[in-house]
């Protein structure tokens, strides 16, 4: 039977049915007070419908209606015994329904669980990580820094340390000294005209000589700053390269760890899968179990209602050891 498809028996019907048979349901002869508390009726049994129906109480309330679907089967009322048999598939359609959705609630609630504490480790993978990671840039930009201020540094003390320096005298040329020589030979001679001249071209090549002393003095100590500043950016793009390596080793790390937390969530959720399947497993072959008895009671309560009137004309008139044999093959 699908429990989809089970529908409660209303109590207008269950009276019409009373109604109907009277000989057998609504002329039940009278219990004592100690049987109508151990063995309600089947009107007293509980509706499937009934919202307010404690699903806990289900296999009390079965136990219960199997004992007088017992007495009602010796007492011959076999309408009321296929009421009470219709009930007890009610309640076990209701009972599995019942247990299906506290299964799938609890299967919701473990899974939203899963998920929730998931989530919280995330974020609070990330935030550590984002803290970790903000402090080694802010690390390395720092050692950076320091590198970039020692260089600063280090070509002040080379720009003072050449201003300090003071430029010796010039060595003059061979040309210049030929021309000195001359020059005195010419003041000797008294030839002072001549002399003036050559005066003047000695000083002339003394100027000459001097400034590019000064020049290749100033150049060969520029090149030695531009050496510097070679020296010094090669330090630090070694020092970067190190720093995006560290950065990015790092990175990897975190992106490792990360793989680590997800594949251990993808276990978990996998684990819980593997368990829930398993119990609705169980769960369906119950129901299967269950819906084929109530296959199974069904087919009895027809082949009840197909030998009543065979069983009417001979229940009194049996021994009761056939009538005990009947009810117990019934």
């Amino acid at each position: 039977m699908n429990v989809d498809s089970a529908r409660p028996l209303s109590a207008s019907k269950a009276s019409r049915q009373g109604s109907e048979t009277p000989g057998r349901i609504g002329s039940a002869k009278p219990r004592s007070a100690n049987q109508s508390q151990a063995k309600p009726s089947v009107r007293g049994a509980p509706l499937i419908a009934d919202p307010s129906i404690d699903t806990t109480k289900i296999p009390e309330y079965i136990v219960i209606l199997q004992d007088h679907i017992k007495t009602c089967i010796e007492e011959g009322k076999f309408k009321e015994a296929e009421l009470a048999t219709q009930k007890i598939e009610e309640l076990k359609g209701q009972e599995l329904s019942a247990r299906s959705i506290f299964l799938m609630q609890k299967h919701k609630e473990e899974a939203d669980e899963l998920e929730r504490a998931n989530l919280q480790h995330f974020n609070e993978f990330n935030l550590a990580w984002d803290q970790a990671i903000a402090e080694l840039e802010e690390n390395l930009r720092r050692i950076e820094s320091d590198l970039s201020e020692t260089h600063v540094k280090e070509l002040q003390i080379f720009d003072e340390e050449v201003l300090k320096i003071e430029i010796p005298k010039a060595k003059h040329s061979r040309e210049v000294l030929n021309l000195r020589v001359i020059f005195q030979k010419l003041l000797k001679a008294k030839q002072f005209g001549e002399a003036e001249d050559v005066k003047n071209q000695i000083e002339k090549l003394e100027r000459e000589e001097e400034e590019k002393w000064v020049q290749t003095f100033r150049e060969k100590f520029a090149k030695k700053k531009v050496q510097l500043e070679g020296k010094q950016r090669i330090e630090l793009e070694a020092l970067q390269v190190k720093l995006r390596n560290a950065l990015n080793e790092k990175l990897k790390i975190r992106e490792m760890e990360l793989e680590k937390l997800l594949q251990r969530f993808q276990n978990l959720k996998s684990e819980l899968e593997n368990r829930q399947n398993l119990e609705l497993s169980k769960l369906t072959v119950n129901s299967t179990k269950l819906l084929s008895r109530m296959a199974v009671s069904r087919q009895s309560v027809a082949n009840i209602n197909a030998s009543i009137d065979n069983y009417i004309g001979s229940r009194f008139n049996a021994p009761d050891s056939i009538r005990s044999r009947d009810i117990g093959q019934q």
